[in-house]
């Protein structure tokens, strides 16, 4: 996870040593923990270190909520679908 305001540079270099659960985005916060969007990691690791995290960060993401029917979230993320990751 990241925060509004951190650089590229220091999100890679907070990355070892970490245990993750999932390895292919980094989510990036605001100063409440309120999901700003995912970046994607080969977006990260392609962007330059003077960059602010949020700006690569998709806003757009599906997301799921308790008032969501989970059968039809679950069929949405299923692998024949092109969605990655409900967040």
């Amino acid at each position: 996870m990241a925060r509004r305001g951190d650089l590229v540079a220091a999100a890679i270099a907070a990355l070892p040593g970490r245990a993750f659960d999932v390895i292919d985005t980094l989510y990036v916060v605001d100063d409440d923990n309120r999901l700003i969007g995912g970046v994607p990691l080969v977006d990260l690791f392609g962007a330059p270190g003077d960059r602010w995290v949020e700006t690569l960060a998709n806003a757009e993401a599906a997301r799921a909520g308790p008032h969501h029917d989970q059968e039809y979230v679950a069929a949405e993320a299923h692998p024949a679908h092109t969605l990655r990751r409900v967040m």
